[in-house]
């Protein structure tokens, strides 16, 4: 038959229980911080990209072909020809 317990051991033992069950919870309230702050990262990110300025689609379709007419077109002094041309 096991021998019986005294009231000092079953009180150290419960006190480690408990202080083991407090390790737990340390450790899982650690956890779920780390993860919040990871979630709140992710949604930091996300703010700041939906925050940024939106690229004009126009300017970025005919940027090329503005590119193209003024390589194509001579260069001129200053005056504008099509105007002068218009008066005679």
């Amino acid at each position: 038959m096991p021998k019986e317990k005294t009231l000092d051991e079953k009180l150290e033992e419960a006190s480690a229980a408990v202080e083991r069950a407090l390790e737990v919870r340390d450790k899982a309230i650690q956890d779920l911080m780390k993860a919040k702050m990871a979630y709140g990262e992710v949604w930091r990110k996300l703010h700041d990209k939906s925050q940024a300025p939106v690229p004009d689609e126009k300017k970025e379709k005919t940027a090329p072909r503005e590119v193209q007419r003024v390589e194509a077109e001579p260069p001129t002094d200053g005056a504008n020809p099509a105007l002068e041309e218009k008066r005679s």
